[in-house]
C-alpha cells in the first residue's frame, strides 16, 4: 500500500511497512530522480526507471557501505565505486552487483589489487601488491595465483650466517624457489628476490635496533 501526492509529475509516496520516496514519477511509477529512504535504514539517491534504479546513483546500505555509480535492472552495473565500512574500497566494472572486467580493489590494509574479474572473481592478467612492498603480476585463477606462476619458498644466498651489531643495518638476500624446488629464473624471480630483500631489511632492522 501507498499514497502518493503529485505522483505525476513529483512528490512523496509513502509505504505503510515505513518506505519513503520523494522524487519524479510517470503515469504513477517512479521514473526519473527521486530518493528512496528504506526503513531498515537503506537509501538510495539517483535514477529509476519503471520503479527500478536504472542510470547513475548512491547506494547507502543503512551499515556504512556506499555505492556510487551506474546501476541497471536495481544492481549495481557498469562503472562504479564500492566502499565497505571496514575500509575496503573497489573501484571499476560492475555485472549484476559484482565487480567484472577491469577494477582496483584496495583492501582494510591499503594492500592493492589491480586487474581483471570475472563474475566477483580475480580472473586474468593483475597485480596485487602487499602492504609490505611484496607484490605479484601476473595470472589469476578464481581468485588464486596458479601453482606455477606461485613461489614454493626461499633459500638463502651465499652464506647462512651474518654478524649484527646492535644499531647497524644488514641486508640478507633470497632466492625464490618454484614448487619443483629449483631457483626461479627470470624478471619475475628478480623482481620477488629485490621486493623481499627490501622488506626482511626494514623489518628486521627496526627489530634490533
Amino acid at each position: 500500500q501507498a499514497s502518493g501526492i503529485n505522483a505525476e509529475y513529483g512528490g512523496e509516496r509513502l509505504w505503510s511497512n515505513g518506505n519513503v520516496y520523494v522524487g519524479e514519477f510517470e503515469q504513477g511509477e517512479l521514473n526519473g530522480t527521486g530518493q528512496m529512504k528504506y526503513e531498515d535504514g537503506r537509501r538510495y539517491t539517483g535514477q529509476w526507471c519503471d520503479n527500478k534504479y536504472e542510470g547513475k546513483g548512491t547506494l547507502h546500505s543503512g551499515e556504512g557501505d556506499i555505492y556510487t555509480g551506474q546501476f541497471h535492472l536495481h544492481k549495481r552495473h557498469g562503472d562504479g565505486e564500492q566502499v565497505w565500512s571496514d575500509g575496503r574500497r573497489y573501484e571499476g566494472g560492475w555485472v549484476a552487483d559484482k565487480p567484472h572486467g577491469h577494477g582496483t580493489m584496495q583492501d582494510a590494509d591499503e594492500s592493492v589489487y589491480d586487474g581483471q574479474y570475472y563474475h566477483g572473481l580475480r580472473q586474468g592478467q593483475g597485480t596485487y601488491t602487499h602492504v609490505t612492498g611484496i607484490s605479484y603480476s601476473g595470472l589469476w585463477i578464481q581468485n588464486e595465483i596458479p601453482p606455477e606462476e606461485f613461489a614454493s619458498g626461499m633459500a638463502f644466498v651465499g652464506s647462512t650466517e651474518i654478524e649484527i651489531s646492535q644499531g647497524e643495518s644488514f641486508s640478507i638476500e633470497l632466492a625464490v624457489l618454484h614448487p619443483s624446488g629449483n631457483v626461479m629464473e627470470g624478471d619475475t624471480a628478480d623482481c620477488w628476490r629485490l621486493k623481499l630483500d627490501s622488506f626482511l631489511y626494514r623489518k628486521v632492522t627496526r627489530a634490533v635496533r
